[in-house]
């Protein structure tokens, strides 16, 4: 049950995303890293961030109360997260932000929190990862007024050059 309701909290986050995050250590985002993650606290944070920091998160549909064209202008966006705290996200081929993010258990739900170098794209997302660790789902918060915000998010080995790389049409 334990399991469940982390997959299903990391699903809701996965697909609240706006952007895409690494999540492979690079010399940019390492030599910036002013501190070390504390060790995960669980076995489950520890899955948790094993999964946040492998591949590409690609957000695949996005949700945004009474914006239907929200979907189409976020998908794509991407991120990759990295074991030392750090990210990158971007939109296709385009990489425009990077930050720190840390990931918070809160009983069976799990908190995402991106502080970005752009303000803009702060963010606490509250997610469920499926026990797959492919899929998640990201749910925004109050914190930065996205509570209206959904996304679903795919685990990818690269970054998708454009739409139809995604599966989807222009």
């Amino acid at each position: 049950m334990k399991y469940l309701m982390l997959s299903a909290v990391l699903l809701i986050v996965a697909t609240s995303c706006q952007n895409g995050c690494n999540s492979q250590p690079n010399s940019e985002s390492n030599a910036e890293a002013v501190e070390q993650m504390p060790p995960p606290v669980n076995d489950e944070e520890a899955r948790a961030r094993r999964a946040l920091t492998n591949n590409y998160w690609v957000v695949n549909f996005f949700h945004r109360i009474r914006d239907p064209q929200a979907n189409r202008a976020n998908q794509g966006r991407w991120y990759k997260f990295y074991p030392d705290g750090t990210y990158e996200c971007g939109q296709f081929e385009e990489k425009f932000c990077k930050g720190k993010w840390r990931l918070f258990l809160e009983g069976n739900r799990a908190r995402l929190d991106l502080d970005a170098e752009i303000p803009e794209e702060d963010g606490e997302w509250m997610m469920q990862m499926a026990s797959t660790e492919d899929i998640m789902i990201w749910v925004g918060t109050e914190r930065y007024g996205t509570n209206n915000v959904q996304m679903r998010l795919e685990n990818l080995l690269f970054i998708p050059k454009n739409r139809q790389e995604m599966g989807l049409k222009n």
